[in-house]
C-alpha cells in the first residue's frame, strides 16, 4: 500500500466518525503527499464533501467552488471529474430548489431546469441533467442508476412534464442496463457503493411495475441485493445508514403496495426493525434519518413518500413509534 492510499484510508476513517474539521484537515495532509492529478482530486473531494457536511460559515459555498473548479479543469482525469459532477448533483438533490437555482443556473454549470408541476421537483429534473452530463465525461453506473432513480421519483410524484409514464420508465431500463454494465465497486466512498445499488432497486421497481416487464421477484431481489452488498458497513458509516434506512422503506413501500398472493405484513415489520431503539445502533448513525423523516414530516399528505410512509407506520409499530418520536402525530 502507498503512503498516499495509507493516508486517504486513515482519514477517511476520520471522517466516518463525524469530525469534519480533524477529517479535512486529514485529507489537507494526504494530497500534499502526492503529485498524481487523479490522487490529488480524490482527496480534494473529499475536502469539498466535508466540508459541505460540516456547513460552517462560508464551507458550502467554498466546497461547490472546489468541486467545479475540478470539473471544469480537464487536466484532471476524465473519470474523476465524471465522478465529482455526479456528487455533486446528489449533494444539490438533497437541498431545495432555490439552492438548485443558484448554483446551477449560470455557464458552464447552467443545469437548473424548473419542474413544470412544482418548484420541489426541480431538484429532480436538475440532477438529471447534471448525472447525465457526468455520464458524458465518463460512463459510470453511480451516474446511471441515479439517473433512473429521479426519473422514478417524479413518476411517482406525478411530476414528469410532457413526458409519458411509459416511455420515461423505459429510458429508465436503458439507463439501468448501461449502469448493470458499467458497475464499480472499488472506486466510490462506500455510501456512493450503496447509493447506487438502492437507486438501482427503486428504479428497477418502479420501471418494472409500469411496463410490466419485470416480475416481482426480481424486483424484490434488487431491494435485497442492496442490503446483502452494503449492509456490513451501516454500523460505521452515518453515510451508509442513511442510504439504507431510506433503502428499507422504499423495500417496505414495495412489500405494501404489491400483490404477492399473500399478506406481507410480517416481512414489511422485519424490514422496519431497524428503526427499533433496541436495533438502531448508534443514535449518531441516524441523526441524518431523522431529519431526512421530520422534513418530510412537513410535506403534503398527498406527496407519494409520506402518504406511504403514514401507511406503514399502521403495520410498522416500531417506524410509529420512531416517526412520533419526530414530532409525528400518528
Amino acid at each position: 500500500m502507498t503512503l498516499f492510499s495509507t493516508m486517504y484510508k486513515n482519514a477517511f476513517e476520520i471522517h466516518k466518525s463525524g469530525d469534519y474539521t480533524a477529517s479535512i484537515e486529514a485529507f489537507k495532509q494526504t494530497m500534499d503527499e502526492t503529485t498524481d492529478k487523479g490522487e490529488q482530486a480524490r482527496a480534494q473531494e473529499m475536502i469539498a464533501f466535508d466540508m459541505f457536511l460540516r456547513n460552517e460559515g462560508d464551507d458550502r459555498i467554498q466546497a461547490i467552488r472546489m468541486y467545479k473548479d475540478i470539473i471544469n479543469d480537464k487536466t484532471y482525469p476524465a473519470s474523476v471529474r465524471a465522478l465529482m459532477l455526479a456528487d455533486l448533483a446528489l449533494l444539490m438533490s438533497d437541498q431545495g430548489n432555490d439552492f438548485a437555482k443558484q448554483h446551477f443556473s449560470a455557464e458552464p454549470f447552467d443545469y437548473y431546469v424548473e419542474s413544470s408541476k412544482n418548484s420541489r421537483y426541480s431538484v429532480y429534473t436538475t440532477a438529471i441533467e447534471m448525472l447525465k452530463a457526468s455520464d458524458s465525461i465518463y460512463e459510470n453506473s453511480l451516474a446511471e442508476y441515479a439517473v433512473a432513480y429521479n426519473y422514478a421519483v417524479l413518476i411517482l410524484n406525478d411530476a414528469l412534464g410532457t413526458s409519458t409514464p411509459e416511455a420515461t420508465a423505459k429510458l429508465m431500463q436503458d439507463y439501468i442496463k448501461k449502469g448493470d454494465s458499467n458497475i464499480d465497486d472499488m472506486h466510490y466512498q462506500p455510501s456512493n457503493v450503496a447509493r447506487q445499488y438502492y437507486y438501482r432497486a427503486l428504479a428497477t421497481s418502479v420501471s418494472g411495475k409500469r411496463l410490466n416487464n419485470i416480475s416481482l421477484a426480481d424486483r424484490e431481489s434488487a431491494f435485497k441485493l442492496v442490503l446483502s452488498k452494503t449492509g456490513a458497513a451501516e454500523n460505521t458509516d452515518k453515510q451508509v445508514k442513511t442510504v439504507l434506512m431510506q433503502a428499507r422503506l422504499n423495500y417496505a413501500i414495495f412489500l405494501m403496495r404489491n400483490d404477492f398472493g399473500l399478506d406481507r405484513s410480517s416481512d414489511i415489520r422485519a424490514v422496519l426493525q431497524a428503526f427499533a431503539p433496541s436495533t438502531g445502533g448508534d443514535k449518531d448513525l441516524l441523526v441524518p434519518t431523522r431529519a431526512s423523516l421530520m422534513a418530510l414530516g412537513d410535506a403534503p399528505d398527498s406527496s407519494f413518500m409520506k402518504a406511504n410512509v403514514i401507511k406503514l407506520s399502521a403495520i410498522s409499530p416500531d417506524l410509529k413509534l420512531f416517526l412520533n418520536s419526530l414530532g409525528w402525530k400518528l
